[in-house]
């Protein structure tokens, strides 16, 4: 698959693009469309993500609180049990995200696409043990 077709200017909708799935993990590329909303979510296990370009608003509820933050290129973060967010980009933006376990919910409102590629690129991104 050309990446060119899957990364573009002008997006219709966000993209999710899965380049490595195992069954203890999956390695995600999201190509975000500015303003379109991903509802308020949970994670069971573990998400750890960066931005690779644009900018994100998240509000995250933690600890009974409510967190509200701007992700910017560079931003590396994670959520997990017991947190929930939702994620708006106030303009088109990349980030790539690990998830273990692999999650079993989709969102329907986001093009999911599976890319075929070396897993020797992913597995940079694998946390260390």
């Amino acid at each position: 698959m050309n990446i060119s077709k899957i990364i573009e200017p002008q997006l219709q909708k966000t993209k999710r693009i899965i380049i490595e799935e195992a069954k203890d993990h999956s390695i995600v590329l999201f190509h975000w469309k500015a303003g379109q909303r991903v509802p308020m979510h949970a994670h069971s296990g573990t998400c750890i993500f960066k931005v690779l370009s644009g900018e994100i608003n998240e509000t995250r509820i933690a600890n009974n609180k409510i967190h509200f933050n701007t992700l910017l290129p560079g931003f590396e973060g994670s959520i997990g049990d017991g947190q929930c967010h939702t994620m708006i980009p106030v303009k088109n933006s990349i980030s790539m995200h690990y998830y273990s376990p692999v999650p079993k919910k989709l969102c329907p409102s986001m093009e999911h696409i599976k890319l075929e590629i070396s897993t020797t690129i992913t597995k940079r991104m694998l946390p260390k043990n």
